[in-house]
């Protein structure tokens, strides 16, 4: 918001400045008395402008312009037309930048959407509503002659009016008894007139125009331009732009004020004396009949010498110098309490008010009156063409109470807006209650990510769409605009709509590169590993329609479904974390046997312990009861049942948290507890990172499998795509592939994770570790909020970007992935809904091309799971 706030004060202030009605006016003298052409000119003007000011600003200043100009045509009966095209033209403009509406503001913060890229996205779409929309309002909605005419018939501004000075509309009084007298004669010429001459000698203050357009321009300018070339992790706030560019306004608005702050307070004063002057003439004439009764029944006159202290309860209220207060209305009801019209004739005194008063001219009493008396002498003949004086005097009663807080805030407010018009006219109009309406708006936007309803309507949506096509996708969203953009989704269906759009996103880590490392030598864990009860490599199955429907050379996917019997290549770290963990802790070479270590193990009284959301745990279970050992597994809350039935199974006592992070915590605790305990995680932090590294070291033979199954293929892998829970297989698949001795170290590799668990997408994006909450979904063994501690700098340093995916994309994968006999849940079909998007959306962005050869990494096998609202919710 404070982004939004600050490019609307400079929007503002260019209004203030008088730029827009100028602008409006140049393009009304252009078009002359041609309907047609004018609401045309109008129509592009207002799109053009609103485009880049946003929509509030040409409505501020573009409805009253509109009006007069209606007003002072004889055969243009209602400005309806003219009004309601105004409003839409700029509300579909405004749709262009992000800066010229909250909405956008509130979409492109909550989604991390670059200004740049939301405007390449929407300036068609606009731009051929607006193209669209023209002939059907001035054809169709507005076909009328008297809405609008093909000729429009203006009244003419004299040589006198157009020779007067424009006055500046921000200064209060400037115009004087104008603006009451336009008042009075809404529909006769006089009032016609006084409204011809607003649009016709518009007010422009040619150096706040310019000096705020070239503010306006630098800084959209630079925004765009820094937010295009920046790089994903190391954006900066916008509002760091438009924060000094609207100071630097500001402290024009403020300079230009005090430097003609006499002009100005002497354009207020007299404005303000005539405003009063006027009010107590209509009094006058208003009280002559009442003078009249007064005369025939001879009253006595308030002395205003005497009298005044009964009075306060009527007094109008004086500041200052002794002039009416600029808000102060004086009511005829109340004329004899409070003005007292008076003639130079004895008999009507009866010597209640000295002669000598009555003899005051107007100078006179002005200058010699402390009471507030003011007298205005007019010449007036009498019957038989005798000339007399008369002088009628309006006794304003003082005031003599203190100034209380209340008059002396108005005193300022009035002192303020006199010394500096502008900044009081454009904060006087900035758009404050919008802070509410957009916080309001970004907690909605969230709530409809995090609890999932966005992939509700979405996937209903994409259905429809697939089964209409083009005509229908836009008639259907036509239908829920109109129908429902007055109620529930005024502001809420651009969201939905968008966020399935942006929400699955792209970053690139554009420090990303080889690391500094060389491969370790493992061939130890291979080894182990071949040896192991059950061992076999893992198929690499090509996906050729894959590969042609995203329009690369060559689809693998190297299939965990079956890794020692587990559906999860967990085992192959838990395997080789478990039996070097027991081993040290019995003091037992690793060259000893399963048998051995279990003996060991089952006397010595280890017991293990960890967290999972999934097949970590399973493993770890898998690996107890091998050794026939306890474990105790700590899951979150939303895990589901047939996983956990599926831990208890294998032997495991199962605990529940209340999510992942802080099962972690309480396996390590337990296990700290234990006097033979031994945590075993494949999540690293400060104070674990031995066992986790050994865990990561264990998922190197699934890579040396793989290269050397794609070696037979005859192609080289030079992009691999690999989901993320913690981290750790990623930091295995980035030390593999980006160590400095690897012999492809061109391949890249990319990440996916879930829209509700995006912790490295946003790590990344951050340029540091850290933690998020998650939410439900599909992708279990996915849901972590936080990058492993041994993890994060591999990544940061080698991996190339990261994507977001939603579960229905997921959902989808796994039954692609069924329909080629490829075993899968969730987490292993990932990377296969990572490469749709991808190859739809971003091939340019990761170098995707005919040339490509991409490996896939089907973590997990086939597993009940559900899409449906308690997935979402």
């Amino acid at each position: 918001m404070a982004f939004f706030l600050t490019l609307a004060y400079i929007a503002i202030s260019i209004d203030a400045s008088g730029l827009i009605r100028y602008l409006a006016f140049k393009v009304l003298q252009e078009a002359g008395d041609v309907g047609h052409r004018l609401f045309f000119y109008l129509y592009a003007f207002f799109f053009g402008l609103g485009s880049f000011i946003g929509n509030d600003p040409i409505i501020l200043s573009g409805t009253a312009f509109l009006a007069y100009m209606t007003r002072v045509s004889s055969n243009i009966t209602h400005p309806r037309a003219w009004i309601f095209t105004q409003f839409a033209v700029a509300n579909t403009a405004s749709a262009i930048l992000v800066s010229s509406n909250p909405t956008n503001l509130v979409l492109a913060g909550a989604f991390n959407i670059k200004f740049i890229h939301y405007t390449a996205n929407m300036i068609v779409p606009v731009v051929v509503t607006a193209i669209v929309m023209f002939p059907i309002l001035l054809y169709f909605v507005f076909a009328d002659e008297s809405l609008i005419p093909f000729s429009i018939k203006m009244h003419e501004l004299s040589e006198e009016a157009k020779a007067k000075k424009p006055v500046n509309p921000n200064i209060p009084n400037a115009r004087g008894t104008a603006q009451e007298e336009e008042n009075n004669h809404l529909n006769d010429e006089q009032g016609k007139v006084l409204s011809l001459e607003e649009i016709m000698n518009p007010f422009l203050d040619k150096g706040g125009a310019t000096f705020g357009a070239v503010i306006m321009a630098a800084t959209l300018i630079t925004i765009l331009a820094l937010n295009a070339a920046s790089q994903s992790s190391h954006e900066r706030p916008v509002f760091w732009v438009t924060l000094p560019a609207a100071f630097v306004m500001f402290c024009w608005d403020v300079g230009f004020g005090w430097y003609h702050r006499e002009e100005t307070r002497e354009i207020a004063r007299k404005g303000r004396q005539e405003v009063e002057f006027a009010r107590a003439e209509r009094e006058n004439m208003e009280s002559k009949p009442r003078q009249a009764d007064f005369e025939r029944e001879g009253p006595v006159l308030r002395s205003t010498s005497t009298e005044v202290s009964t009075q306060n309860a009527h007094e109008p209220k004086r500041h200052g110098t002794g002039e009416l207060a600029q808000d102060q209305r004086l009511n005829p009801e109340d004329a004899d309490d409070k003005i007292m019209p008076v003639t130079d004739s004895s008999s009507s005194v009866s010597g209640s008010v000295e002669k000598r008063q009555l003899d005051l001219t107007l100078e006179e009493a002005i200058s010699t009156s402390s009471s507030g008396e003011i007298e205005k002498a007019e010449l007036a003949k009498e019957k038989g063409n005798k000339e007399v004086r008369e002088v009628r005097k309006f006794t304003i009663i003082p005031h003599n109470q203190r100034p209380t807080l209340v008059s002396l805030v108005k005193d300022g407010y009035r002192w303020l807006q006199e010394t500096f018009p502008t900044v009081t006219a454009v904060l006087a109009h900035l758009p404050f209650a919008l802070v509410p309406f957009a916080f309001s708006m970004f907690v909605l936007v969230q709530a409809l990510v995090t609890k999932g309803w966005v992939p509700v309507f979405a996937h209903g949506w994409d259905h429809w769409v697939n089964k209409t096509g083009t005509i229908g996708s836009i008639g259907g969203m036509g239908f829920l605009s109109v129908i429902l953009c007055n109620g529930l989704l005024y502001r809420a269906r651009p969201a939905v709509k968008d966020m399935w759009v942006v929400k699955n996103q792209l970053l690139i880590n554009n420090d990303a590169g080889n690391l500094h490392t060389e491969r370790k030598d493992l061939s130890c864990v291979q080894q182990f590993h071949r040896n192991f009860p059950g061992y076999k490599p893992s198929p690499l199955v090509p996906l050729p329609e894959l590969a042609k429907e995203c329009h690369v050379k060559a689809v693998f996917i190297k299939d965990e479904s079956d890794r020692f019997g587990l559906p999860s290549f967990k085992a192959l770290g838990a395997s080789w974390g478990v039996f070097k963990a027991v081993a040290s802790a019995l003091s037992l070479p690793v060259t000893d046997s399963i048998d051995r270590l279990a003996a060991a193990a089952r006397e010595g009284g280890i017991e293990l312990f960890a967290a999972t959301d999934g097949n970590h745990g399973r493993a770890v279970a898998y690996m107890a009861r091998l050794l026939t050992i306890a474990v105790y597994i700590y899951v979150p809350c939303t895990l589901d049942q047939d996983t956990r039935k599926i831990l208890r199974t294998e032997g495991a006592t199962v605990l529940t948290s209340t999510n992942y992070d802080n099962a972690v915590k309480d396996a390590a605790s337990a296990a700290a507890g234990s006097a033979r305990g031994i945590f075993v995680q494949d999540t690293s932090f400060l104070e674990y990172q031995e066992i986790p590294n050994l865990i990561v070291d264990g998922y190197s033979t699934m890579l040396s499998e793989l290269d050397s199954q794609l070696r037979d293929t005859g192609h080289k892998c030079n992009l691999v795509i690999c989901p993320v829970g913690v981290g750790s297989l990623a930091q295995a698949v980035t030390q593999h592939y980006k160590a400095l001795n690897h012999a492809s170290n061109y391949c890249r590799v990319m990440t996916v994770e879930p829209e509700t668990a995006a912790c490295l997408w946003e790590s990344l994006k951050a340029g540091k570790s850290i933690s998020l909450k998650t939410s439900a979904t599909v992708m279990t063994g996915m849901d972590c909020g936080t990058v492993s501690y041994n993890a994060w700098p591999v990544l940061l340093a080698g991996v190339d970007g990261s994507l977001i995916i939603s579960d229905l994309e997921a959902d989808k994968a796994v039954q692609y992935l069924d329909s080629m006999g490829v075993s899968s849940g969730p987490c292993g079909s990932s990377g296969v809904a990572a490469l749709r998007k991808l190859a739809a959306e971003y091939s340019a962005d990761v170098a995707l091309n005919g040339d490509s050869v991409v490996v896939l990494l089907n973590t997990e096998g086939k597993r009940h799971y559900q899409i449906s609202w308690q997935t979402c919710l």
